[in-house]
């Protein structure tokens, strides 16, 4: 398994980037093992896991010294819970699974889950935005 990391402010493409490094990655997959019946080549290795599920939740903004600030400066890195995405790359590394759910991880509150709770991470190549 293999996880790569993309660093850069907001707006500088690293989802951009992210996503067709993963698109082109499943594609050269797909390609080079479409031929051996014993692969199956229509499931993707790579897929991307997004920062914005490990924003702090609104509640722990309220309880900064200046919310409003927090609140208005969300997506800063000083408003996103490192402990919780270090225990998400620890358990990507260290575990073995077929199927990651991400809705363990990430906060609801913070992004619109509708179809996260879908991403599985099994993968041999993880992009982190």
């Amino acid at each position: 398994r293999y996880i790569v990391g993309l660093a850069g402010p907001p707006g500088a493409g690293k989802s951009t980037v992210a996503s067709e490094v993963v698109r082109r990655v499943n594609m050269r997959w797909s390609q080079k093992h479409a031929k051996d019946s014993s692969l199956n080549s229509n499931e993707d290795i790579a897929t991307m896991l997004p920062m914005d599920g490990f924003h702090l939740y609104r509640s722990q903004l309220d309880a900064m010294e200046d919310p409003k600030e927090a609140h208005a400066r969300r997506g800063a890195p000083w408003t996103f819970n490192p402990s919780l995405f270090l225990k998400c790359l620890q358990t990507l590394k260290e575990e073995v699974f077929t199927n990651f759910s991400l809705s363990n991880y990430m906060n609801s509150v913070a992004v619109n889950t509708s179809g996260l709770t879908s991403w599985f991470i099994g993968v041999s190549l993880c992009s982190i935005i």
